[in-house]
């Protein structure tokens, strides 16, 4: 049995069991559906190739490295299910090929990684929502189908340093979303269903009910939204792609959202890659 890190999606769990046989995969363990998905399609060794034409592996290298070494303008592009050890790698490679490098941020999470790098946002591991949160959001962020072991890792299930008492009493989960998703129907009866392209709006009248005023927009339930944040010991938002395509154009909303937040609470702020603003 070897221990191995599932690359199945950016949550890349550590924790792996899998049993090899003859030198091929037989059994996974503790991987989730998608993980599981991902190493059977692993047991059956990929032949390389080169041209269409199948070669041994150490001929298809020869080639990929002659194909960088002559190319006029090179980059090199994925890695966000890659490890951390991978990534170096591969910022190495790009270096030593004076080549580009990028990821699927460039497309889809790219305009909130850029605030977090610069700070605008506060921002955690996941190690640290699993041991300290208390309020959850997942706004436009589909945790439950897009990273299955989210919930029982990191955030709703698990119990923590000082989360004992596990979800049942000591985490509140709230999913904010243009439809009832898999992860809205675990928050219960805590889930805000918005129009579709309504998060500004949605934004805004939560800015109104955190600041004392009573929102024009869908007030008592904004609100009540507003009372669960305001009282939150240690909250995290776990920021999805539905959220962040919404709101592309006036992305900076979310930094005054934050900015109010952080005088009630220990809001932290990121991308759902891990932080909380997160994914």
């Amino acid at each position: 049995m070897t221990m191995v890190t599932c690359t199945g999606c950016a949550l890349l769990c550590e924790d792996i069991d899998v049993v090899l046989e003859n030198g091929r995969i037989k059994e996974t363990r503790h991987a989730c559906r998608r993980g599981a998905a991902r190493f059977r399609g692993c047991r059956n060794r990929l032949t390389s190739s080169v041209n269409k034409k199948q070669t041994d592996m150490d001929t298809a290298i020869k080639r990929a490295a002659e194909i960088l070494k002559t190319a006029k303008s090179p980059m090199l592009f994925g890695w966000s299910n890659s490890t951390c050890e991978a990534q170096v790698k591969g910022i190495e490679l790009a270096k030593k090929l004076n080549a580009a490098i990028d990821d699927t941020s460039s497309f889809c999470q790219g305009l909130l990684i850029e605030r977090a790098l610069r700070k605008k946002f506060r921002t955690c591991s996941l190690e640290e929502v699993r041991n300290k949160a208390d309020v959850l959001v997942y706004w436009g962020s589909d945790a439950q189908d897009s990273q299955p072991r989210h919930l029982s890792r990191f955030s709703v299930f698990p119990r923590g340093e000082s989360r004992q008492r596990g979800y049942e009493e000591d985490r509140l989960a709230i999913a904010i979303d243009v439809r009832e998703s898999n992860t809205a129907k675990i928050c219960k009866g805590h889930f805000y269903r918005i129009p579709l392209k309504g998060d500004r709006e949605f934004i805004l009248a939560l800015m109104e009910a955190l600041s004392g005023k009573v929102p024009k927009y869908d007030a008592k339930r904004i609100l009540e939204l507003a009372g669960f944040l305001k009282k939150a010991e240690f909250g995290v938002i776990f920021a999805g792609i539905g959220l962040t395509y919404s709101i592309k154009d006036d992305i900076d909303i979310l930094i005054s959202l934050a900015d109010m937040l952080s005088k009630f609470l220990h809001y932290a702020h990121g991308r759902a890659l891990q932080y909380a603003w997160i994914q």
